[in-house]
């Protein structure tokens, strides 16, 4: 893991995970999430980006070259918490494990060191994923989008595990 500049980049496992640092890298994220959530997931054009987008870290995966996979996270509670949203893997990278390699990239990253949880709100589909990395559930579950969802949670001290 190295920083240069403002831009964070980890290689694992020959897949290459950077905070996008440009307009390109965070169209290529916006395109991501196109695919993803407004074609697969037919969620709303009009909610797929909302006010978060623009003071979020966004993260993207490359493999060979090709991006496959974002997420991005949105400090809360004066940066004692990371809300990590919008992870959308495209279906060729899906059961890769770029996903984990993502998630498990971010939650290590330079900007999220001083965090002392990371949450987010899962689709109910995915909640085994998030529990293999750490994440437990709490709540009832809730629709957002016509999806239903989990809110989730993970101590940060525990990405150090």
């Amino acid at each position: 893991m190295n920083l240069l500049g403002h831009v964070w980049e980890e290689v694992m496992e020959n897949r290459i995970i950077i905070k996008c640092a440009g307009p390109g890298e965070l169209d290529a994220c916006y395109k991501i999430r196109r695919e993803v959530f407004i074609g697969e997931q037919n969620v709303p054009e009009e909610i797929e980006r909302d006010e978060y987008d623009a003071a979020a870290a966004h993260f993207i995966a490359y493999n060979e070259g090709r991006a496959i996979a974002t997420a991005r996270a949105v400090l809360k509670d004066g940066g004692k918490t990371a809300k990590i949203g919008r992870v959308a893997v495209l279906k060729s990278a899906r059961g890769t494990g770029i996903g984990r390699i993502l998630m498990q990239a971010i939650e290590r990253a330079p900007e999220l060191s001083g965090v002392t949880d990371f949450i987010l709100e899962a689709q109910t589909h995915a909640l085994s994923f998030y529990e293999k990395l750490g994440y437990r559930s709490h709540g009832e579950e809730f629709m957002d989008a016509g999806i239903p969802h989990f809110h989730m949670r993970k101590p940060a001290m525990q990405t150090q595990l």
